[in-house]
């Protein structure tokens, strides 16, 4: 019996949906426009996101695929690494 190589990353942890996607674009343009990256509460506003828990979730999906990288100690520590920049 052959063993098929399985791949060390699945495809569910790669793929990127519109929601995180927006979120990633959202980080950049407010970086660019103001110099500096948005807090979470600011994310959630531009994103329309009552909820800082989905802000949360979402920064943490984006930094275990490798596209964002932040503190939650510190307020503006979230950066677009250069993986995320090439999505948007």
């Amino acid at each position: 019996m052959t063993e098929t190589a399985r791949p060390l990353v699945s495809d569910v942890d790669v793929e990127v949906d519109e929601k995180l996607l927006a979120t990633l674009r959202a980080i950049a343009s407010e970086t660019k426009r103001r110099g500096f990256p948005p807090t979470r509460p600011e994310l959630a506003a531009l994103l329309g996101l009552g909820d800082h828990s989905s802000v949360r979730r979402r920064l943490e999906a984006l930094q275990r695929r490798g596209f964002v990288t932040f503190d939650f100690c510190s307020p503006r520590s979230m950066r677009v690494t250069a993986e995320g920049a090439a999505l948007i």
